[in-house]
């Protein structure tokens, strides 16, 4: 939107210059005028008294060669009152023998006056002087009064310079009077030239706030060779080229932005003060704010991580990349944040502020502390069986008297060790196999009341031994799932192994086939010595064992709850746990329904 006072500003300034020019014009000509009238007025009269004091020499001549100095002054009078001058004429000594002025005091000897003494040395005397005797500014002019060589005296004639006065006032009135109407015609003149001038000027400056509103296809139309011209052309050439620059920063700004708003990782940008000036989703979402609303504010009272602020203090101060991992808590949980501080520096290595990312590395850091323990899980499992292998052979080998009894025993341990190594190294394959997704399940609809049914009664002979009871409970109705029948055997194996292993002797383990809503479920119950609730999250790791000591010497390879688990996820189901320190565990298996209704029949 245009500005009225912005375009008329230059206008009236303009219109301003040219009023002060041409005043200060106009009393420049004035003052140069005067002076120069004055100056020919001057000159004028010069001349006019040279010619009236040759005619004054002519006439005085005649009379101081005869001597008639009387008829000479009564000469004065009359002559003076015809060419309108005064008229003295001076003998050669000084003595004023003659002055048509009507001061009845003797006059002064005028040998040493400057005309006077300008006309005996040059021929010709010329003098403006203030007159005692007139009460005035005169000029003189004298001539000297020879006869042959002989010098007879001087004649002047001088005029009044009130006369110059005069004229030079007349004139100076004349050119007051028409100086207004020059003014004014002039300052018309100027007016109308401004506003030619300022109105492409003012066309160009409304363009102009038009494209600082964003108006980009704004454009002046001026058709002109002058410089005016050259500048609407310019300026249209300008605007041209900052549409199509603005087009480009508005692209790549929407492409920074857009990456920044998909970025998992959080985006922090400060400047030089450690002012919050850039904040993405992710970034707010870890420091609880609203990426807007932050935004101009410093970092230290957005952060609810004080980590952040001091990683963004030390990057300003040392102007180097640092980097830390940080723990906090969010709704209960603790969590990592890996942090790294950048300064942020223009082309000129000038250091404008920082950038600060977050990465939420929670999960990273529990897989690297997974693996480090699988890692050492590994390594002591298959160690412990080797170990006790090598021990074993190396025995057998070097007593060579050993009896038969003896013998067969330690090659009964050195099978049973084979035997768990062999069952470890078939786990770890299985699941590397599960994880990999190398596996290929074969998922068809299956009724899991039979192979359930079938695991169970595979296991009631270990579970004599313990002695503990096992009994089964499946629907009357068909319960269908997509499962692939070996998988899921092998689920229940494994479930039904570690109740056996863990429950108490005289214990009871009960296995319940049902449905809830649209998914059915496969639940393991014992009532064994239970879990602690703060080992539940982790039970599903591999070689993850709440009692290590109890878990080894029970023969298990803490493979058995991690294959359940990838396995029960392969088939598009879950795994729970339920457990009670002392009483028991309940794991329960929940796969997607491909049928319904059922009721529940014991067996």
């Amino acid at each position: 939107m245009s500005d009225p006072v912005r375009q008329t500003r230059f206008f009236w300034k303009l219109c301003l210059s040219y009023a002060i020019l041409i005043v200060t014009n106009t009393f420049v000509a004035n003052w140069i005028a005067s002076a120069r009238i004055e100056k020919e007025s001057l000159a004028e009269i010069e001349q006019t008294l040279i010619s009236k004091t040759a005619l004054l020499r002519e006439l005085a001549n005649s009379f101081l060669v005869r001597g008639s100095t009387e008829a000479l002054k009564t000469s004065l009078g009359d002559l003076s009152q015809r060419i309108d001058a005064r008229l003295t004429v001076v003998l050669a000594d000084g003595t004023v023998a003659g002055d048509s002025s009507d001061s009845q005091r003797p006059l002064e000897n005028h040998l040493d006056r400057p005309e006077i003494v300008a006309a005996r040395e040059q021929g010709l005397g010329r003098s403006t002087r203030y007159s005692h005797t007139m009460k005035g500014d005169q000029m003189y002019v004298a001539l000297p009064i020879r006869r042959g060589e002989k010098l007879l005296g001087y004649a002047r004639t001088s005029l009044p310079l009130t006369m110059v006065g005069r004229r030079v006032d007349q004139a100076r009135h004349s050119i007051a009077l028409s100086t207004p109407i020059a003014v004014g015609i002039a300052l018309i003149l100027g007016f109308l030239f401004a506003r030619q001038i300022n109105r492409p000027l003012a066309s160009v400056t409304e363009a102009a706030l038009k494209i600082a509103d964003g108006d980009y296809q704004t454009k002046v139309r001026i058709d002109t060779n002058d410089e005016i011209g050259l500048l609407t052309r310019a300026f249209n050439s300008m605007s041209d080229e900052l549409a199509k620059r603005m087009q480009i920063i508005s692209r790549d700004r929407n492409e920074v932005v857009a990456i920044l708003r998909s970025l998992v990782e959080g985006v922090i940008a400060v400047d030089a003060h450690e002012h919050l000036t850039h904040l993405n989703p992710a970034a707010g979402k870890m420091l609880g704010v609203t990426p807007g609303s932050g935004l101009g504010r410093p970092i230290r009272e957005i952060s609810r991580i004080p980590e952040i602020a001091d990683m963004v203090q030390r990057v300003l101060s040392e102007g180097k990349d640092q980097r830390r991992d940080v723990r906090w808590s969010e709704m209960g949980q603790d969590a990592t944040l890996y942090i790294r501080g950048t300064p942020l520096r223009d082309a000129h290595e000038s250091l404008l502020g920082a950038v600060v990312i977050l990465h939420d590395v929670t999960d990273l850091r529990h897989l690297e502390e997974v693996r480090r323990d699988f890692v050492a899980n590994v390594s002591h499992e298959l160690k412990t069986p080797v170990t006790a292998i090598r021990g074993l052979a190396e025995t057998l080998i070097e007593d060579r008297e050993m009896d038969l009894e003896k013998q067969t025993s330690y090659l009964m341990k050195i099978r049973a060790q084979t035997l768990r190594l062999g069952s470890l190294v078939a786990d770890l394959l299985t699941l590397a196999r599960i994880e990999s997704k190398e596996t290929a399940f074969q998922l068809v609809d299956l009724d899991i009341r039979t192979p359930v049914h079938d695991s169970a009664k595979s296991f009631m002979s270990v579970a004599l031994e313990k002695p503990v009871s096992l009994s089964v409970s499946v629907p009357t109705d068909s319960v269908v799932v997509s499962v692939d029948e070996e998988g899921l055997r092998q689920v229940v194996d494994n479930l039904l192994d570690n109740a056996i292993k863990y429950s108490s002797p005289g214990g009871r383990i009960r296995v319940r086939v049902s449905r809830q809503d649209d998914r059915a479920v496969i639940a393991v119950e014992d009532c064994g010595i239970g879990i602690e609730a703060c080992h539940l999250n982790r039970l599903f790791e591999r070689f993850y064992r709440v009692d290590k000591g109890r878990s080894r010497e029970m023969g298990g390879t803490g493979l058995g709850l991690s294959i359940v688990k990838h396995t029960v996820v392969a088939f598009n189901g879950e795994v729970k746990v339920k457990s009670t320190p002392g009483k028991g565990s309940t794991f329960s298996v929940h796969l997607p329904l491909s049928n319904v209704r059922s009721g529940l029949t014991p067996t």
